[in-house]
């Protein structure tokens, strides 16, 4: 009887480190993964000279896109700065998050546009508590449009009226890399 207890306990025991080893194996395989998109992604990020990757794969391991071309244009914008854009389009601009924080007026080239009472126009659903649009805005790399704030820091969002991808001064990688069993490892950056 002792025998078969001591048996039964070493191989519940011989079980639960295989499966802690395991486990063990999986982590240090996924965060090796990840550190390999890490590294890619601050090579990519730090090339002189960008161009446009889109639905590559590198080293037959990790998916690769990297554009300016979105759909949405999320960003904000300070007291006293400007950001500017260099596509023609009908656009859609939110802005003035619904929360209440830092409502202010937009002035899109030379045209102000007020914001409103976000208690009164917020629903529940809503992120932003203005909209304006469809404007129709015509940039270039001679004269790009200009977004400005007049009186208080905001976040904005910028979404073509058309369906047509909107070109970004930032760029957006996306990284992928598929390990065993159905396990993913993913990397998404945005930078200049």
């Amino acid at each position: 009887m002792l025998g078969f207890v001591l048996t039964s306990v070493f191989f519940f025991f011989s079980m639960r480190q295989r499966a802690t080893v395991t486990i063990q194996r999986d982590t240090a395989e996924i965060l090796n993964a990840k550190n390999y998109l890490e590294s890619y992604a601050d090579y990519l990020e730090n090339l002189s000279t960008k161009s446009e990757m889109l639905s590559q794969t590198f080293d037959g391991l990790i998916e690769v896109n990297l554009t300016q071309k979105v759909t949405e244009i999320v960003d904000e914008i300070d007291f006293g700065a400007e950001n500017e854009y260099e596509f023609s389009d009908e656009i859609l601009i939110e802005w003035n998050d619904c929360s209440g924080n830092g409502n202010g007026d937009l002035l899109v080239d030379g045209t102000i546009h007020e914001f409103e009472n976000p208690i009164i126009t917020c629903v529940s659903d809503d992120e932003y508590s203005d909209i304006k649009g469809p404007l129709t805005v015509t940039g270039s790399p001679a004269t790009p449009f200009k977004i400005k704030t007049l009186n208080t820091p905001f976040e904005y969002r910028i979404t073509s009226n058309t369906g047509t991808p909107l070109t970004d001064t930032e760029w957006h990688l996306d990284l992928k890399m598929d390990l065993e069993y159905g396990r993913v490892v993913e990397i998404s950056r945005t930078f200049n």
